[in-house]
């Protein structure tokens, strides 16, 4: 009798972890420090800066600029209400379904990251800002002539990291659709290994002609510090 309750002992031990765990799991998940995430994308002009001693040559192109807003949780430091803690090293990661109208790949997966220093939980908007760049669009997407409206239609997803685990996202969701579409669309994406995808198609603002426009307004991307000590 007793090496029958012995052997309940490990498996009882078992499940109290695996709900205590889970437990843990879904009250972190419902706490998302970023959320509120609204993508907004359309189409604009190369950005114009003008030089005195250089020539310009040729016509500006057409770009996707995807302005991404969000809000972080309020969350103060024992310093006082206008001390927050800060989210450190976020990595913001971006997917778009980019029709293609070729007849056999009617779509490929553009991506894209951006690496920033951090995010202050002071309960507030933020705003960051990636692109696509027209040669991008000219090479996947040659037949198409986007207008806002069209890029309107795009299903748009992103992601924010900190340290590989997710802590807040959101999608584009095209009118008509609704999240859960756009969101099982992307979960198939993983399921298609014929599907083009184009690493790096998305880019962020500092390899831009936007970089030094509207600096204060963004948050702050990390540079290349590889070569630093």
């Amino acid at each position: 009798m007793n090496s029958r309750k012995n052997c309940w002992a490990p498996i009882l031990v078992s499940l109290l972890f695996f709900f205590v765990f889970s437990s843990n799991v879904l009250s972190q998940v419902s706490r998302m420090p970023i959320g509120n995430v609204s993508i907004k994308p359309e189409v604009v002009e190369t950005a114009d800066i003008k030089t005195v001693n250089v020539q310009t040559y040729g016509n500006t192109g057409k770009w996707f600029q995807i302005s991404v807003d969000f809000t972080t949780v309020l969350k103060n430091t024992k310093m006082g209400k206008n001390y927050f803690e800060y989210l450190d090293n976020v990595r913001v990661e971006m997917e778009i379904l980019l029709p293609t109208d070729h007849p056999q790949n009617q779509y490929v997966l553009l991506t894209g990251k951006a690496d920033y220093w951090a995010f202050a939980q002071d309960g507030k908007e933020h705003h960051i800002v990636m692109f696509v760049p027209p040669q991008i669009l000219a090479r996947w997407a040659p037949g198409q002539k986007f207008s806002t409206a069209d890029v309107k239609k795009l299903e748009i997803r992103v992601l924010f990291k900190l340290n590989d685990a997710i802590i807040g996202g959101g999608y584009h969701v095209p009118r008509g659709k609704t999240e859960a579409d756009v969101a099982r669309r992307f979960q198939a994406t993983t399921m298609l290994p014929n599907l083009e995808r184009v690493k790096n198609g998305i880019y962020s603002i500092d390899k831009t002609p936007w970089a030094y426009l509207n600096f204060d307004y963004y948050e702050l991307i990390k540079s290349d510090i590889r070569s630093q000590d």
